[in-house]
């Protein structure tokens, strides 16, 4: 989806999210637009795109004054999801000096996929 003359990732998906004040959030999210027009994507392409919107720092502070950049993205899955939601199980760490983690477990209606991890770097706007 476009928005102004650039691409708006998020609003590509549906998702419904819990998120609670201790960083930890389970989400369902599916894919609703093509990513690269023209082409679809992959069960794998999917589940790596939903991997990265797992909640980041943005989950535990004032998005208003705190900026959080995941520089690194690690997933590990055992078989590919079925079906177009895809589950994400998740917790926030971060500690004093600007830096945390996103640790999350993906699923989908029949059970575990894998494990996603993201290392984060969180400064003042």
């Amino acid at each position: 989806q476009y928005t102004n003359d650039r691409v708006d990732f998020v609003h590509n998906f549906s998702f419904r999210r819990q998120e609670t004040t201790t960083g930890e959030s389970v989400s369902w999210l599916r894919l609703n637009a093509e990513f690269v027009e023209g082409e679809t994507a992959s069960d794998l392409q999917r589940l790596t795109m939903i991997a990265d919107m797992i909640p980041s720092a943005g989950a535990l502070f004032d998005f208003e004054k705190y900026l959080s950049v995941n520089p690194d993205l690690s997933v590990t899955i055992h078989r590919l999801p079925t079906g177009p939601w895809i589950g994400q199980r998740s917790v926030v760490r971060t500690s004093a000096h600007g830096t945390g983690q996103t640790d999350g477990q993906l699923f989908d209606e029949r059970g575990s996929l894998g494990r996603s991890i993201k290392s984060l770097l969180i400064d003042e706007r």
